[in-house]
């Protein structure tokens, strides 16, 4: 903790520790803006001029055109962070077994035969699975994935995945063990022997675990000439062994290109040769560039009333987290916690945008349940605090991306809290996305608001078990054991309603997540152009399957109307 006197006033701020966490959300969709887009190196200089004129082009595209509120910070399956880059990794990669957009387990880098001998699994490898240099993929880049994954000097976001699954996982974690102690081993380049935690775990909970894109592999060889920290920070240090590659990009660029890899064993699979991606900020410019037919696929939370294509959506939470690292942490203080949590208006939250819904569920697919509130005297239970630290003020950071909708839902918190709890300073610091999630990630926040969704929507497991990990234990309390045993038994599945209750219930009371708001996107696709939408109802994950893009008519942009660049 650190003190300072501003205005003489006496201050309180936090200081930072590492807490790895879940995030599977990504930025919520903006309002407002008509920046127009372009497909061009975002690195490449422009030169102004006194017009601005999209030329008219004279031929349909040659690519599918996609616009997105994401961009990709890494393609190492290690580093994943969200959603979106989850499915990102499901286009260029492959584990030993693939999740299909319908919901099905399809065969990935496994042949599909599985020998068990008491808690010992051996997978068998196809022979024909290779990377996109034509290097063999084997057993031996999955056992060095997930000893990389479950680092401890790496703090990744789902080393958590291997726990439920690898019986020593949390050893190796915990940094107990050396990761070449992890009881994952290659027989042969073809044989993946697996000592599983649970001996009574099935085949389709082990294939939907394995289908997971954090545990897809690392080309071992191709690494050791580049490093594990450069690769899958940009295309041309980055290897496929799923149906496209990535070409053009670097981390936090705002385009890249999908080109289908024809080494892929199912490539035929895959009609749509070419995807060419552009990130944006705001729903009005993908709107502009989706009319303009730049892009064929449009996606929004707030979608318009005469879209006849709407299609089906998918949920997302808003919720906030407290940095409780570290000991003798005020923010580790119960009735700092209480006296947030209790000062939370959903309904004028839901106002700020119409399409909102109050969320009191880490699951957004589910109702969940009010949590009762406690009757609090704000004034007397934020004095005594002040008294017991010895503070004239509490002055905490709020960090959140730095769309408009994310930053006016923060502004909306900071008033309530500012206006009802005494003596509270709210600093509101809109990030971009990838110093958001740096920050996060080293534990360099107060409270941190976050937006958080299913990757699929088969299993809800992936959103409670991270407050499983080692750095949330001393966090439980006597609850510790209550919460590990329920996730036990749902480690790779569906929380039936009371187990999904209880552990909203366990999760809310001791502040680990507060679930506060959610929404739905929907997207809109151009039917003449392309058989089939990439997306369904089951989740974030999109996928190109099957999906033929048409050039026809309907793909020649049209001319942008001209418009005037400041000096």
């Amino acid at each position: 903790m650190l003190e300072y006197e501003h205005h003489g006033i006496k201050r309180y701020i936090m200081q930072k520790k590492i807490i790895p966490l879940l995030l599977l959300g990504g930025s919520l969709v903006l309002v407002g803006g008509c920046d127009q887009i372009r497909f061009t190196d975002p690195k490449k200089p422009e030169t102004k001029t006194e017009e601005k004129v999209e030329p008219q082009a004279q031929h349909p595209r040659e690519a599918l055109g996609l616009t997105t509120t994401h961009k990709l910070k890494s393609l190492n399956p290690n580093k994943l962070q969200t959603a979106y880059e989850l499915s990102a990794m499901n286009m260029v990669g492959e584990g030993l077994f693939r999740l299909e957009k319908d919901g099905s387990i399809s065969l990935g880098v496994s042949n599909g035969e599985i020998e068990r001998h008491n808690k010992d699994v051996i997978i068998h490898l196809k022979p024909e699975a290779q990377w996109s240099n034509n290097d063999p993929v084997t057993a031996s880049d999955f056992v060095y994935a997930w000893q990389e994954l479950v680092n401890p000097e790496h703090h990744n976001f789902y080393a958590y995945k291997l726990l439920a699954l690898i019986d020593n996982a949390s050893s190796v974690l915990s940094g107990e063990v050396g990761v070449d102690q992890l009881h994952v081993q290659a027989l042969d380049d073809h044989r993946l022997k697996i000592t599983l935690k649970d001996p009574d775990m099935d085949d389709n909970s082990l294939k939907q675990a394995l289908a997971f894109p954090a545990l897809f592999p690392l080309p071992k060889n191709f690494i050791g000439q580049i490093t594990y920290d450069l690769y899958g920070q940009k295309s041309i240090n980055t290897l496929s062994n799923g149906p496209y590659n990535l070409s053009a990009w670097e981390s936090g660029w705002d385009t890249w290109t999908y080109d289908r890899n024809e080494e892929y064993h199912n490539w035929t699979d895959y009609p749509t040769e070419k995807l060419s991606v552009q990130y944006v900020k705001n729903t009005e410019t993908a709107k502009k560039s989706y009319q303009q037919r730049l892009t064929d696929i449009l996606i929004s939370r707030t979608p318009e009333e005469d879209w006849t294509a709407l299609k089906r959506p998918f949920s997302q939470n808003l919720l906030y987290h407290i940095n409780q690292a570290g000991k003798k942490n005020i923010l580790n203080d119960q009735r700092l916690r209480d006296l947030l949590a209790q000062n939370i208006d959903r309904q004028s939250l839901t106002e700020t945008v119409p399409s909102l819904q109050s969320s009191y569920s880490l699951d957004p697919q589910s109702e969940g349940q009010v949590q009762e509130k406690t009757a609090l005297d704000n004034e007397k239970s934020m004095q005594a605090l002040l008294e017991d630290y010895q503070f004239e003020a509490i002055e905490l950071d709020l960090i959140t991306d730095d769309n408009a909708l994310s930053q006016k839902i923060a502004k909306n918190l900071q008033k309530q809290w500012e206006s009802k709890i005494p003596h509270l300073v709210i600093n509101i610091l809109p990030l971009s996305e990838k110093v958001l999630m740096e920050r996060f990630q080293k534990g360099d926040f107060d409270l941190y608001l976050s937006q958080q969704q299913a990757y699929d929507n088969y299993s809800n497991s992936e959103l409670y078990l991270p407050y499983t990990a080692p750095n949330y234990q001393a966090d439980w309390g006597d609850d510790l054991e209550t919460f590990q045993e329920l996730m036990k038994q749902n480690a790779n599945g569906k929380l039936s309603d009371g187990d999904r209750s209880q552990a909203d219930q366990l999760i809310q009371k001791h502040q680990l997540a507060t679930p506060i708001i959610k929404g739905d996107y929907s997207y809109l696709s151009r039917e003449e152009v392309i058989n089939q939408a990439p997306y369904s109802d089951k989740g974030f994950l999109f996928d190109f399957k099957n999906m033929a893009y048409e050039k026809s008519s309907q793909t020649i942009p049209i001319k942008a109307d001209k418009k005037k660049v400041k000096q």
